[in-house]
């Protein structure tokens, strides 16, 4: 994975080509290389946000995952090229709400929005497995990415819970 646009927001990072062995029995990109790619984004994002190897083996702190929920647009085939875009829309100084809008790009055609998930993330001391609040140099970051966001037109759904709508 890289990271396109460097201090500019919303976060786009391209990631890999969709493998056969990332396919489930109906020939589409599965569940969890849906979840895997995106795990995989997030580790980007949150080295943009100053957390990487070094600052979690010296700080012996990270983010960890608390929620997620992915919405299914498009499906993703073989030798399709992934891209993400990452949205920060909620923080309170402990976690953080991204949307991540899931890209794909096939040879030469356009690229198309083939899901939208959201994860909720939160500031953990590795020692101790606690929840705690994140330095002020990440709270700088997380904000400007929210207030970049916050310009952007919301993302269908954007928060809400799932749901079987009914007519």
């Amino acid at each position: 994975m890289s990271v396109n646009n460097i201090l500019e927001y919303p976060l786009r990072i391209n990631g890999e080509n969709v493998e056969k062995k990332w396919l489930d029995k109906n020939g589409h990109m599965n569940v969890a290389a849906y979840i895997a790619s995106a795990s995989d984004a997030s580790f980007e994002l949150i080295k943009e946000l100053g957390v990487d190897e070094k600052y979690r083996q010296q700080k012996k702190d990270s983010f960890f995952t608390l929620e997620t929920q992915i919405r299914y647009i498009q499906e993703i085939k073989e030798n399709a090229t992934l891209s993400f875009e990452a949205r920060i829309v909620d923080a309170n100084g402990k976690l953080f709400h991204t949307i991540w809008l899931h890209y794909a790009k096939k040879y030469n055609e356009i690229k198309y929005l083939a899901a939208v998930s959201e994860w909720i993330y939160a500031y953990v001391d590795l020692e101790s497995r606690k929840v705690k609040p994140y330095p002020q140099h990440i709270a700088e970051k997380i904000n400007a990415n929210k207030i970049a966001c916050s310009k952007l037109k919301p993302v269908e759904r954007q928060g809400q819970p799932l749901l079987i709508r009914k007519k």
